[in-house]
């Protein structure tokens, strides 16, 4: 690493730290950034005053009792208008009502809509199956701006917390919890973690499958390994965009509830270190994980942040 990228990282690490003793203080560019947002979501709100906004239509099935949620349309991708903790209890209570009601929950950020502009396959996932919950500052940040006329409150639902939050509700109840993804070891660790933090939850089972493309012969093998447990729910946590599609097709086959949690696993089972609380509040959880995985995630904060910026103002519908 160069000496100027060397003081480059610990000068926004420096600003980091003084957001958490109160002397935030916003770059230009970054205003910049914010009153771009501003501009393409006011002209995103047509004459009549109204925003890119829907309930559950028959696009995605007939409101229901379990899903009270409204859409709110980032980059052409609806997403749950909630908060963590509805979310979370909205999320058990789906889980435990069976195949009938079996449902994928996808965790979606940034990155994820960045990637629907290249790829129509995720573009149509995100945008006609499931439900996404908005997991990052900028996605929940626009929701926010787009629904301030509206009365409603949506709230950044953040995966690693999610999964943490349904395992904590999950203890008073019968539900079995499958592991999907990740290395053996830290499948291991994850375990022992959880049943260290929580002593009630059901572990059914875990399996890290081998690395190869999802095909029938992929998801055959997982399907081998997981309905022997017969779980409630399954965790998938593969990685984007495969973990979508892998968890969305368990869902289509098994009837089970899916969700993809990304990092969670490593976070929880203490293989990767998490930001703190203060940093995750910040917005700026984005630059920490930069900093703890500088050569896996550069690519993505780097160009995959402008491209969100595009799909977010531009691409308002497919």
């Amino acid at each position: 690493m160069s000496v100027h990228v060397s003081k480059l990282l610990t000068r926004c690490v420096g600003m980091c730290w003084g957001a958490r003793k109160g002397r935030f203080r916003v770059f230009g560019f970054i205003r910049t950034i914010y009153a771009r947002l501003d501009e393409g979501l006011r002209a995103s709100v047509n004459d009549s005053g109204e925003i890119e906004m829907t309930r559950k239509s028959s696009k995605f099935g007939e409101q229901s009792s379990t899903d009270p949620f409204h859409r709110i349309l980032v980059g052409g991708v609806p997403f749950a208008c909630t908060n963590p903790s509805e979310a979370s209890a909205w999320f058990l209570n789906r889980a435990q009502t069976g195949a009938s009601e079996a449902i994928s929950v996808r965790l979606s950020n940034a990155y994820c809509l960045a990637l629907t502009s290249e790829n129509p396959e995720y573009a149509r996932l995100l945008s006609e199956k499931g439900l996404n919950l908005p997991d990052g500052y900028p996605v929940a940040k626009l929701m926010k701006w787009k629904t301030v006329a509206r009365g409603l409150r949506p709230e950044r639902v953040r995966g690693p917390s999610f999964f943490v939050d349904v395992l904590a509700k999950s203890q008073t109840t019968n539900t079995r919890h499958f592991f999907l993804g990740s290395a053996p070891s830290t499948l291991q660790k994850l375990r022992n973690e959880v049943s260290t933090r929580f002593p009630g939850v059901i572990v059914a089972g875990s399996y890290s499958p081998p690395f190869a493309e999802v095909d029938e012969a992929y998801l055959a093998n997982i399907e081998k390994h997981v309905l022997v447990e017969s779980p409630d729910v399954i965790w998938v946590g593969l990685g984007t965009p495969k973990q979508d599609f892998v968890a969305q097709a368990l869902t289509d086959r098994l009837g089970i509830t899916t969700a993809g949690v990304g990092a969670a696993f490593d976070f929880v089972a203490g293989t990767v270190s998490e930001a703190p609380v203060w940093v995750q509040k910040s917005g700026f959880e984005w630059f920490y994980r930069f900093i703890a995985e500088p050569r896996r995630l550069w690519k993505r904060y780097l160009f995959g942040n402008a491209k969100f910026l595009r799909v977010a103002l531009f691409q308002r519908s497919r």
